[in-house]
């Protein structure tokens, strides 16, 4: 599927925030259309994000989180109900998303900072997660498939970090549990603020009999972001909008390597129809030279594919961070 993006602001605006004190940088604002292929599994992400809530530097991190002896957390991160997402934006881990909770006003609370290695005097940018409403809309203004049981409705499959998926839709009708976004199996709570990351690919399973476009509205990531790689398969957002590219990732530094694809990490590249095609970053050998190839065809440079927006990258070895860049045209957003 070919990806078109359209900003709505097509420079990046600087405001103040007089709460924190804190200079806030607003990203560029676009929106894309991704078809929902009916009756199959669509795995696509949201490679758009939520404006900016906080940002500034580090003073501080310990076993337990990040502290800003500048901010006022308490204040620009009132909403309740909200998944926070940290960006680190500088130093040696800068890509590093990170989810965390707020602890006073000052403080982000996370193990993961000190274990990615973000310290002191690194700047962060703080955005909320999308959630499902915002994504779908709160009454399923999207048009996904709804039904009274999941039997009968699309299901968004959104993994749990654990090799699992954790399943909703939306539930119109039935004796119990009212309308609205439901997760399976519990169809009394309304999950409508559920997250979904935007460094995350997650499937649509389409029960529909016809074609759902998607409108997905947001800022535009204009850096990197590093995600985890666990063995096995990990579902991940290309992180880019448009322009990205095996060869524009810059993966080839972390992704496990071999001759043929059979000891070498795969990357799984949604081919429109429910179906993938496959990718392998080739050294050595006798035949097919090295670079990005197509499994089974050693001899075809892929360098130059488009990812779609969701991917899954098969890793054959130990877990890693991986650096996702953008194209370089990014850095003039």
């Amino acid at each position: 599927m070919k990806t078109h993006l359209k900003l709505i602001a097509g420079v990046a605006l600087a405001a103040i925030s007089s709460a924190s004190a804190q200079e806030n940088t607003t990203k560029p604002v676009g929106f894309r259309t991704e078809t929902i292929k009916a009756g199959v599994f669509n795995l696509i992400s949201v490679d758009l994000t939520e404006a900016i809530s906080a940002a500034g530097t580090s003073t501080g991190v310990s076993a337990t989180g990040l502290t800003d002896d500048a901010a006022d957390f308490a204040t620009t991160l009132a909403a309740e109900g909200k998944t926070w997402v940290v960006q680190i934006t500088s130093g040696a881990a800068a890509g590093t998303v990170i989810e965390a909770t707020v602890n006073g006003a000052n403080g982000l609370d996370s193990p993961d900072f000190a274990a990615a290695g973000v310290a002191a005097g690194d700047s962060y940018e703080v955005r909320a997660a999308k959630t499902l409403a915002d994504i779908f809309g709160p009454a399923n203004e999207a048009g996904l498939t709804k039904a009274s049981s999941d039997a009968g409705a699309d299901i968004i499959w959104i993994p749990d970090g654990q090799g699992g998926f954790n399943r909703f839709f939306y539930k119109e009708g039935g004796i119990a549990g009212g309308n609205g976004w439901r997760a399976v199996g519990a169809v009394a709570q309304d999950r409508s603020n559920e997250p979904i990351v935007y460094t995350d690919a997650f499937f649509i399973q389409s029960k529909a009999t016809t074609d759902l476009n998607l409108v997905i509205v947001g800022h535009v990531q204009t850096q990197k972001a590093t995600v985890p790689l666990l063995k096995g398969f990990n579902f991940v957002s290309r992180i880019a909008p448009v322009g990205q590219t095996l060869a524009t990732t810059k993966l080839d530094a972390i992704v496990e390597t071999a001759a043929s694809d059979t000891a070498s990490d795969i990357i799984w590249n949604p081919d429109g129809n429910g179906g993938y095609n496959r990718y392998f970053l080739k050294t050595g050998g006798i035949a097919g030279g090295n670079g990005w190839r197509p499994v089974g065809q050693v001899g075809t440079d892929a360098s130059g594919t488009a990812l779609e927006s969701g991917i899954i990258i098969q890793r054959k070895g130990d877990p890693v961070n991986a650096p996702i860049n953008v194209p370089d045209f990014y850095a003039n957003l």
